[in-house]
């Protein structure tokens, strides 16, 4: 592997990267997320020094990681609201039903 081929697997993987992390494409970013691992374990592996353009590449790549695994811990904080709200009107409109139930055999 040589210096333009590892900057072009970095590119790429953040690129790829970037676009399901825009559309929240949450299956598609748990597969790149596989391969950019493996596009860095390459790097690593490599004996190749790498250039500035490289480095740059690596470290936007750390960045990106960095803000998808924050948009992920916000989502998921988001969906554990919306589940404990849906509970909270599911209890409510049992409560209801049941009130319904006893009036109506009364």
């Amino acid at each position: 592997m040589n210096a333009s081929d590892i900057e072009q697997k970095l590119k790429q993987s953040y690129l790829d990267l970037s676009k399901a992390h825009q559309k929240q494409d949450w299956q598609v970013l748990a597969g790149l997320e596989t391969a950019a691992r493996e596009v860095i374990s390459e790097v690593a592996d490599s004996k190749v020094a790498l250039t500035r353009k490289s480095q740059k590449l690596l470290d936007d790549l750390q960045q990106l990681y960095k803000e998808i695994i924050q948009t992920c811990q916000q989502e998921r904080s988001q969906l554990q609201k919306q589940i404990v709200e849906g509970h909270k009107r599911q209890k409510a409109l049992s409560a209801y039903l049941s009130q319904q139930e006893q009036n109506s055999s009364d």
